[in-house]
């Protein structure tokens, strides 16, 4: 019985599975073709808009996005996620009684989908397997997990709210197969940018644990996850750190949690304020671009990110002299109000970075907004000039980069996303 079944699964599969459906199925995975039309989808036949030497190709966008879910940065990395969604522009249409039966109004969210603008995100919740029984049961049940699991529904909520085609899904593994694990959905999905939070727990997965330590909190995530993704030659990779959770002006954080008090219910109603202040929603990005591969991936992906209405974004050149003829053609083909483009010459990139980085993300005299520091992992390789004034493990300055790591070491409460682009470009 087991020869007979080994024979005739191939033939089984081909039959149902044929040639023409598997050929279907990759146009369709690479975003080439509509599944349910089969015809191919609309591409720019504007000449301009293909790609020269020295100009970014207006083609060059996020339009796969695969993002590892973990439980302890979940706010921060659903604030970047969102910025991925329509514009707020494209959200708006006609009332439903001012449609005609006969010719319903094409909404600008269908024209952008139809454009290639649209993202698509997929969430992917690794969790650890161990040599406990309980870990084993998880893996028989792994399909309930993927409709249960509350880290995955936020974010398929999010994706609703801010019009994101969003999917995801949960797997369980040995922990170091972790980062091999993401490579291959990256693949499965053809994926233009692996979306991976530092985390800052010290467990991979995201459990919820406390730590003291912040350079073993920072050093675990390399080692397990980051370290081995930036050997990845053929994926886009974005590492993202949060910003470190404070508490008010006036306050100290307590070295440990217990009751020191007991509150009445009228103790607790005074002791909360009733009106909670109004925060400005609006994104401002900072770039500071110093050339390179990855310089000039976090400068489409910041231009991209842009076309939303509430993001706003500041690209600083900071050269010692030198030219770059991809940030002099970018700036010059960008005409919209949203990005403001500039170039300092200095000696100390590093610094000069800094002390911009300081200004842009915490204006003086502003209600505060969501800020955003994007940069190129490698850059500072070679462009940037100067000694970084900070000191920083070498884990983290391997992981995030130079740059980045030299604004994490610097106290800049403010997200960071350090992009390091393919070395293997595919046709």
């Amino acid at each position: 019985m087991a020869l007979i079944t080994t024979f005739a699964t191939t033939p089984l599969a081909t039959l149902l599975y044929p040639p023409w459906y598997q050929e279907k199925l990759k146009a369709w995975r690479r975003g080439e073709i509509d599944w349910d039309t089969g015809e191919a989808l609309p591409t720019s036949s504007n000449p301009d808009d293909e790609p020269k030497p020295g100009r970014p190709a207006t083609t060059d966008r996020v339009r796969r996005l695969l993002v590892y879910l973990t439980l302890d940065n979940m706010p921060s990395i659903l604030d970047v996620v969102s910025l991925f969604g329509i514009p707020s522009a494209a959200n708006s249409q006609s009332h439903p009684a001012d449609r005609t039966d006969g010719s319903k109004q094409a909404t600008a969210t269908q024209t952008l989908r139809d454009s290639g603008k649209a993202v698509r995100a997929h969430g992917l919740r690794l969790l650890q397997l161990t040599d406990r029984d309980s870990s084993v049961m998880t893996v028989s049940q792994i399909d309930e997990y993927n409709q249960l699991d509350p880290v995955v529904n936020i974010f398929r909520t999010l994706g609703q709210l801010h019009k994101i085609a969003v999917s995801g899904e949960v797997a369980v593994m040995p922990e170091p197969r972790f980062a091999e694990a993401l490579v291959s959905k990256s693949t499965a999905i053809s994926s233009d940018l692996i979306l991976v939070p530092w985390d800052k727990t010290g467990v991979p997965g995201g459990a919820q644990t406390i730590a003291e330590a912040v350079n073993s909190k920072l050093v675990s995530s390399f080692t397990t996850i980051v370290k081995p993704l930036l050997q990845i030659p053929d994926h886009n990779l974005a590492i993202f750190f949060s910003k470190p959770i404070t508490t008010q002006p006036g306050t100290h954080t307590p070295r440990s949690v217990r009751l020191t008090r007991k509150y009445s219910f009228s103790d607790v109603k005074n002791d909360i304020p009733m009106t909670m202040p109004v925060t400005n929603l609006s994104h401002h990005i900072f770039l500071p671009y110093f050339g390179g591969a990855d310089d000039q991936l976090a400068l489409i992906v910041v231009l991209q990110l842009c076309e939303r209405l509430d993001v706003t974004a500041t690209v600083v050149y900071f050269t010692a002299g030198e030219s770059d003829t991809y940030f002099i053609t970018a700036s010059s083909s960008y005409h919209g109000e949203h990005v403001k483009f500039e170039t300092v010459v200095t000696e100390d990139g590093y610094e000069a970075a800094l002390e911009r980085a300081s200004t842009e993300t915490q204006p003086e005299g502003e209600s505060p907004s969501h800020n955003l520091i994007v940069v190129g992992r490698r850059a500072g390789a070679d462009a940037v000039r100067g000694k970084p004034s900070y000191r920083v493990v070498d884990e983290v300055r391997e992981g995030l980069g130079a740059v980045a790591a030299h604004f994490v070491a610097s106290g800049l409460r403010v997200d960071v996303l350090a992009l390091q682009a393919r070395t293997n470009i595919v046709g």
